[in-house]
């Protein structure tokens, strides 16, 4: 059957095998507001607009997947990358087209601040916690375990030099309990 025009029909149209359309000619299916492209044995993978918002909704078994051939990104509708997936490689996270949360091969990295409303963990298998506080800025540290070492290094020996408080508490315990100072004299 070959139509030049417009095909109208009421009821369904089945066809088996594929529906090809020639290039340029075919582009686009319309729809009205809460009609469903229905894709699977039993509507499994739906695709509809409801008036208001835009859906892709899998209703059946199994997983919903999102592949591209090298990277897949969700953006915005004016284009800004919102999260960013690259083949063997990062994922990113932005906040206003600006990277905020990125992984690495070697863990994460993690521009601007970090709020938490409960307790931050951080665990390290190799023994060291690095933290590293920018010049002029005041920065509390509170570490507590039963083998915690606690330790300064490459402070500063002029103008303006470190100041403030440093606390130990403990309770006493088997073992010996040790405060060494070091001043590189």
């Amino acid at each position: 059957l070959q139509v030049a025009g417009t095909i109208s029909a009421s009821g369904n149209i089945s066809a088996s095998g594929k529906i090809t359309a020639e290039s340029g000619s075919f582009h686009e299916i319309d729809l009205g507001d809460g009609e469903f492209i229905n894709l699977g044995a039993g509507g499994d993978l739906k695709i509809y607009h409801d008036g208001s918002n835009s859906y892709i909704k899998d209703v059946g078994t199994g997983v919903l997947n999102i592949q591209g051939s090298s990277q897949v990104n969700i953006n915005a509708a004016n284009g800004e990358n919102g999260i960013q997936v690259v083949e063997n490689g990062e994922v990113k996270l932005r906040h206003n087209n600006v990277v905020k949360l990125e992984t690495t091969a070697n863990g994460v990295n993690v521009t601007g601040n970090i709020t938490a409303s409960g307790d931050l963990s951080l665990r390290n298998s190799g023994g060291f916690l690095s933290a590293s506080v920018a010049s002029n800025v005041s920065a509390s540290i509170h570490m507590s375990s039963s083998r915690t070492n606690l330790r300064f290094e490459n402070l500063p020996t002029s103008s303006p030099l470190v100041t403030g408080s440093l606390w130990l508490s403990g309770s006493a315990g088997a073992g010996s309990k040790y405060l060494v100072v070091f001043t590189g004299e």
